[in-house]
């Protein structure tokens, strides 16, 4: 192989991977528009200096009605997958009990 095809070669590469490993978007399926909006406030708003009671105070101004997030057990899950990176909006989704 010459030089040109081992840079054709990479460059498809590097292509491949970018389209299939670089563009990960989660996505929210089957879940109404109320729930949506409250999974993405939720998802920005959880940081690790976040409080529970600035947690239940935000829950309460965002209109809130899914009552399987409103504890305690489940905001320290939350802060703490976040705290760590590994927080998912498909986390907050299975919190809410809605899939």
């Amino acid at each position: 192989m010459d030089n040109k095809t081992i840079f054709y070669l990479s460059i498809g590469a590097i292509i491949l991977y970018v389209f299939f490993f670089g563009y990960k978007k989660e996505s929210m399926t089957n879940i109404s528009e109320e729930n949506q909006k409250v999974v993405d406030a939720l998802f920005d708003y959880i940081t690790p200096e976040t409080t529970f009671s600035d947690y239940i105070i935000f829950l309460t101004s965002i209109k809130n009605t899914n009552l399987n997030i409103i504890d305690n057990d489940v905001f320290s899950s939350l802060k703490a997958l976040k705290k760590k990176d590994l927080l998912k909006k498909e986390d907050i989704i299975s919190e809410m009990k809605l899939v």
